[in-house]
C-alpha cells in the first residue's frame, strides 16, 4: 500500500437519523493498511452475526477471507476509532494472532468492514460444544498452547498489551485446529479505562467493577477457557441463569461449584471433569482465579503446558478422571476415540489417589517472585521439550 490513501465512507448528515447521506473521505497515512475495494469481494456466505457487526465468508483475489461488516456507522468519531484499530491490527505479525489484511467500505450503505484471513475450523466454542465429537488430549493442549502463545505476543506488544475479551468464540481455528486469537475490537493499552463492551461470563471481577484492564484480566479469562476445553464443556458461572447476573454482590464469587453443592475452596477447579488430570496444570489454572497480583503470566502457563504436552507424549501423565471416563464410556460423546500409542490410560486409578496427588502438589507449591513470574517462556516451538534459557 502507498503511504497515503483515501477511504470513502457514507455517513448520515445528522447522526442517528435515517435521513440524507453524505460521503466523507478519510486519509489513511499508515503504510501497513490496505484499502480493499468492495467490488473485489465475492461474498460466499454468512459466518456469524452479533449486535453491532456481522461476519461473512468472502473471496478476494482468489483468497478466502473473513469480512467483519460494521453496519450503521453514524459519526466521524466511530470511523476514526475503527481506522485507528485497523492500523494497529495490520502491524501484528504472529502465527497465533489473526492476520488483518485491510479495510473496505460501501459508502452507499454506510458500511465499513475489516478484512482478515479466513479460519476454516471455526471457533473454539464450536469445537468444545459440538456434540459427540471428543477432542484428543494432545489436541486440547496444543490449542491452549497456541492461544496462550498468541496472548503472550499481545501482552508484549506496546500498541496492544491487553486483549480484554478472551473467550472461546474469540479463539479461531484453522482446518488443522491451529489456534489464533481474534476480535481485538475492544483491545487497548494497559492504562486505558475498561470498555463497556465485555462478556460477563468471562470478564474478571476487576473488569466488572470498572477498573482499568490489565494483563491479569486476560489471564482470569484464559483460565476459564482452559477449564472449559479440558472438561469438554464445563462453563463458568453455569449456576447463574444469566451471566449478566454477576453484580456487585457476586463479582468475586467462584466461577465453579462442586457437584455436591458445597462451597468451593478458593483454589477449586472441577477436577472431576478434567482431561487430562495433570497436577501442575490444575494448580496453575487455579491461580488464574486468585488475586490479580498472584495470577500466572502467559510465560508461566506456556511452560506448564509444555511440560503437560511432554507428559502426554511420553504417557507419564494422569489420564482422564474417573468421572470423565464414565462420561465417555456411557457414550455421552459418542463412540470412544481410538487411543494413541503414547496415551494408554491405566485401568485402575482411583479417585482417592488422584486427590492425594493434587493435595501433595498444593502442599509443595511455592509462589514465584514477581521477577521470575515475568520472565520469558523457556520453550522450544519445534518440540514439547523444555529448552534451557540463556542468560544475558
Amino acid at each position: 500500500p502507498t503511504a497515503t490513501q483515501t477511504l470513502s465512507v457514507g455517513l448520515p448528515v445528522a447522526a442517528g437519523s435515517g435521513g440524507p447521506q453524505q460521503q466523507l473521505d478519510f486519509v489513511i497515512q499508515s503504510p501497513s493498511v490496505e484499502i480493499i475495494p468492495w467490488s473485489e469481494l465475492e461474498i460466499l456466505g454468512e459466518l456469524g452475526a452479533g449486535g453491532q457487526a456481522s461476519v461473512v465468508h468472502a473471496s478476494w483475489r482468489f483468497t478466502d477471507v473473513a469480512v467483519k461488516v460494521v453496519a450503521g456507522v453514524q459519526s466521524k468519531a466511530q470511523v476514526v476509532m475503527l481506522l485507528e484499530e485497523v492500523a494497529v491490527l495490520c502491524t501484528l505479525r504472529h502465527t497465533n494472532t489473526i492476520l488483518c489484511m485491510g479495510v473496505c467500505s460501501e459508502p452507499e450503505a454506510s458500511r465499513i468492514a475489516i478484512v482478515t484471513e479466513y479460519m476454516a475450523g471455526g471457533d473454539l466454542a464450536g469445537l468444545i460444544h459440538r456434540p459427540q465429537t471428543p477432542t484428543p488430549v494432545e489436541t486440547k493442549l496444543r490449542i491452549l498452547f497456541d492461544a496462550n502463545r498468541g496472548l503472550h505476543y499481545l501482552h508484549a506488544t506496546e500498541a496492544v498489551q491487553v486483549h480484554r475479551d478472551i473467550k472461546p468464540s474469540n479463539i479461531l481455528l484453522t482446518d488443522r485446529l491451529d489456534a489464533k486469537l481474534a476480535d481485538f475490537g475492544i483491545s487497548g493499552t494497559k492504562s486505558a479505562a475498561t470498555s463497556g463492551m465485555l462478556t460477563h461470563r468471562y470478564a474478571s471481577p476487576e473488569m466488572l467493577a470498572g477498573k482499568p484492564a490489565t494483563w491479569a484480566d486476560d489471564m482470569y479469562a484464559m483460565g476459564l477457557v482452559m477449564v472449559e476445553l479440558l472438561s469438554d464443556g464445563v462453563r463458568p458461572f453455569a449456576w447463574l441463569a444469566d451471566a449478566r447476573q454477576r453484580t456487585t454482590d457476586n463479582y468475586y464469587a467462584h466461577p465453579y461449584r462442586p457437584a455436591d453443592g458445597s462451597a468451593p475452596a478458593s483454589d477449586y477447579v472441577p477436577l472431576e471433569f478434567m482431561s487430562p488430570c495433570l497436577p501442575d496444570l490444575v494448580a496453575i489454572i487455579a491461580r488464574c482465579f486468585s488475586e490479580p497480583a498472584s495470577r500466572p503470566t502467559t510465560a508461566d502457563v506456556l511452560n506448564t503446558l509444555n511440560k503437560a504436552r511432554t507428559a502426554v507424549k511420553r504417557g507419564t501423565h494422569v489420564p482422564d478422571s474417573p468421572l470423565m471416563r464414565k462420561r465417555h464410556e456411557a457414550g455421552v460423546f459418542g463412540p470412544p476415540a481410538p487411543q494413541s500409542q503414547t496415551y494408554q490410560p491405566p485401568q485402575a486409578y482411583g479417585q482417592q489417589q488422584q486427590q492425594q496427588a493434587y493435595q501433595q502438589q498444593a502442599s509443595t507449591y511455592m509462589p514465584q517472585s514477581p521477577a521470575s513470574r515475568m520472565q520469558q517462556p523457556a520453550y522450544d516451538i519445534a518440540t514439547p521439550e523444555l529448552a534451557p534459557t540463556s542468560s544475558s
